[in-house]
Parts: structure tokens; C-alpha cells; sequence
């Protein structure tokens, strides 16, 4: 038990919001901004783990982030972007920041992972944090989520295409694993929105509603997936949910749309060249496969908004 209280109390930390300098090496990610004792002590890497407990619903939640270093902060503080403050169930505004501590856990990534990171961000990507809330009983066991179109616009990506979502997994050693699945989303329609209000009233337990449950004015969007989805990634209703968009889908898509159709084009104008200029004809058709490819990644980093 003493052991337990000790790690408690070295890993508790008092929250100060960051602001825009904070920022600058946020690389389209959220940040917690710490100073070198505390990266040093916690063995911290490139990310780390945020995890607080919710009084209002008994239960702990934790979001993954990036780190940032911080030399004014002092070694009991650390610094959290709003929407992570809001993912934690933080209200929106507070004043007296001793009454809201985190927990701050390193974050292991295999070297897979990183160069996964390292590329979404190369190709443009945004990061939401969701809220998790059980499937529409018309969604019950499939195996796609539903979120708000906007949200779906503003990941950069289209309804049909998949996502990534993201969980932290605590280990028995107090460190955390990254665990990620990819799936199809689809828009949460006013329709379905409308039947789900429905089921608020009726079942306030099974499907609570996140504006009286929670101390937040104005909360991070709901996801909706089945319990299969939950059980993979060892998540509980009213979770923070960490998703982008999934560049293989939106590539593939974005190549047999456009891609594709710029390729034969080409090649149907190399056909015009007389037969004994193959050399020209082979470089025509590498350059426009060259082109076509080119042209599908700057449309996929232009969809961020």
C-alpha cells in the first residue's frame, strides 16, 4: 500500500493550461508540457500518458500525447492543452488549478509506430479526441463507428473511408503501450441522433447523456461503435477516444478517383506517339504515373482543415 501511495504522489501533478508559444513544436498533436526533472525522473520519451479520475462518474480517464519541455514549470506542474483538459472531464474554465491534479506515465512506441507517426504527420493529418458512447441499437454488431460530419470533414477525410483510433494500454510496470485499430466511420445523422435522445431519456445508465453526466459546459464529440470495438481496445463507455484519419484508405480511394483517371489519360496520349519512340513512350508513362501518384498525396494533405 505504501509503494502504491509513493508512486501516486510522484506521479501527481498539478494542471496550468498551455498557450500559444507552448505550442510551436506541437507537430499537429496535443502537447503536456513538463520540465527536464520531471522527464528525466518519469523517463519520459516523445509521448506520455495524462490520467486523472473523474469524481462525477467514478471512473479514471487517460489521454496520450506529446511531450514538451517547460523550464518555468515547477517539478509538481505540468501544462495541458484545453481539449485534453476537456477529454479529462476538466470544466472549461477553472481558476483554482489545485484542485485538479494528473498523473503523468511514459508512453512506449515500437519503432513501427514512430515511423507511422513520423509519415501521417509528413502527409498532414489532424488529431480529435472523442468521446466513447455505445452503438445506436440499429448499429449493434457491425463492426464501423458513427461520429458528427463535421468532425468527419475536419479529420480530412470522407463518410465510407476509415479511421484510426487510438488507446493507451497500462502495463503492470506503470508504463503504457499504444494499441490501434482502423475503422469505417459513417456520419451520426440527426435521424439516428434523434432516436439515441430517445434512449437517453429512457436508459440514462446504458446510454448516459454526456451533458449531465459531466462537469463539461461543452464537451469533446461523442463516437459511436459496437462492444466489440470497446473490448479491443480495452475501452469503457464515457473513455477518451484519440482518432485520425487512415492515410492507406484515404489514399487508395483518393487514387481510384483521381489517380487512376490521370493515368490512363496519359497513357491513352502516348498512343499518339509513333512506335519506334517506346524510350518516350515508357518515360511518358512513368512520368504521368509519377504525376498521378504526386498529385493523390497533395490532394490527401489538402483535405486537413
Amino acid at each position: 500500500m505504501g509503494d502504491c501511495l509513493e508512486q501516486y504522489e510522484v506521479n501527481r501533478f498539478f494542471v496550468k493550461p498551455t498557450k500559444s508559444e507552448d505550442r510551436k513544436e506541437a507537430k499537429d498533436n496535443y502537447v503536456v508540457c513538463v520540465n527536464s526533472n520531471t522527464k528525466k525522473r518519469l523517463d519520459l520519451g516523445k509521448f506520455a500518458v495524462v490520467s486523472t479520475c473523474c469524481e462525477e462518474i467514478k471512473q479514471t480517464l487517460h489521454v496520450h500525447c506529446q511531450v514538451i519541455l517547460d523550464s518555468t514549470l515547477l517539478n509538481n506542474e505540468v501544462k495541458l492543452d484545453e481539449t485534453l483538459r476537456t477529454a479529462l472531464a476538466f470544466p472549461c474554465e477553472y481558476v483554482d488549478y489545485a484542485k485538479h491534479t494528473v498523473e503523468i506515465y511514459p508512453l512506449d512506441l515500437t519503432l513501427l509506430q514512430l515511423l507511422n507517426e513520423y509519415i501521417s504527420r509528413l502527409l498532414g493529418r489532424r488529431y480529435l479526441f472523442f468521446r466513447v458512447c455505445r452503438a445506436d441499437s440499429l448499429d449493434m454488431d457491425k463492426t464501423y463507428a458513427r461520429v458528427n460530419l463535421e468532425s468527419i470533414k475536419l479529420l480530412g477525410t470522407t463518410e465510407g473511408n476509415n479511421l484510426i483510433l487510438e488507446n493507451a494500454i497500462k502495463n503492470e510496470n506503470n508504463r503504457y503501450t499504444l494499441k490501434k485499430i482502423s475503422l469505417q466511420v459513417y456520419e451520426l445523422t440527426p435521424e439516428i441522433q434523434k432516436v439515441r435522445d430517445g434512449l437517453q431519456r429512457r436508459y440514462p445508465y446504458r446510454f448516459p447523456s454526456l451533458e449531465k453526466v459531466l462537469p463539461v459546459e461543452q464537451d469533446i464529440w461523442p463516437i459511436l461503435f459496437d462492444l466489440y470495438v470497446r473490448e479491443e481496445l480495452n475501452l469503457e463507455v464515457l473513455d477518451p477516444l484519440k482518432v485520425r484519419r487512415d492515410l492507406l484508405s484515404i489514399f487508395l480511394r483518393e487514387f481510384r478517383e483521381f489517380g487512376i483517371l490521370f493515368f490512363l489519360t496519359s497513357l491513352t496520349i502516348t498512343t499518339l506517339l509513333p512506335n519506334n519512340q517506346m524510350t518516350w513512350k515508357l518515360l511518358a508513362l512513368i512520368s504521368s504515373f509519377i504525376v498521378s501518384l504526386s498529385l493523390t498525396l497533395i490532394n490527401i494533405k489538402e483535405r486537413v482543415k
